[in-house]
């Protein structure tokens, strides 16, 4: 029974680490967008990176009756534009950036209905496939906020993604808005 009760208590104790590993599982696409783009070209123009990855997660599409085209990650701008989405229970949602050209990042997350349940995994991907997990944040009844708020420092050259996990339970879907500016 003692044997028993600390293996619960060690898995317990482990689901933020296991869960903070996801974020490198699913981004076999950060490492395309790394062969085809320089930092240079993330300065200098963009919308052919956007396209770039758009080509990228198009091809993924065709590859099984698993819909890996619906589960591809989105692209997150670096502008402030605001994504929507919703995720149903037991799913989640990736989003990836380009290639970061300054220091600093704000990674917005709005959680109007408040949903617990939930958890938010933030990491950087380097040129060289290094994956660093950067924040980790579970969404229960005593951390619900409507917005939660990620400053990202030392990121520059570093890709970065965010997921978004609904475990919750119930049939609600997890409604959110993302969004990602500069820390100026």
């Amino acid at each position: 029974m003692k044997n028993i009760l600390t293996l619960i208590i060690l898995l317990f104790a482990m689901q933020p680490v296991i869960n903070a590993q996801e974020c490198s599982k699913d981004l076999a696409l950060v490492n395309s967008l790394f062969e085809k783009i320089s930092l240079e070209q993330a300065l200098t123009d963009p919308d052919a990176i956007i396209a770039e990855f758009d080509n990228l997660k198009s091809s993924l599409g065709g590859l099984s009756a698993m819909s890996l085209k619906k589960d591809t990650p989105k692209m997150l701008f670096l502008n402030g534009k605001e994504k929507k989405g919703a995720i149903k229970k037991g799913k989640k949602r990736v989003y990836v950036t380009s290639l970061i050209p300054k220091e600093s990042l704000l990674i917005t997350v709005s959680n109007p209905l408040q949903i617990t349940q939930a958890n938010i995994v933030i990491c950087a991907h380097s040129k060289t496939g290094k994956t660093e997990n950067l924040e980790y944040y579970q969404i229960s009844e005593e951390t619900v906020l409507e917005t939660m708020e990620f400053p990202l420092n030392n990121i520059k050259g570093k890709i970065i993604s965010i997921t978004i996990n609904n475990n919750n339970q119930s049939e609600e879907k997890l409604a959110f808005t993302i969004k990602a500016n500069y820390i100026l």
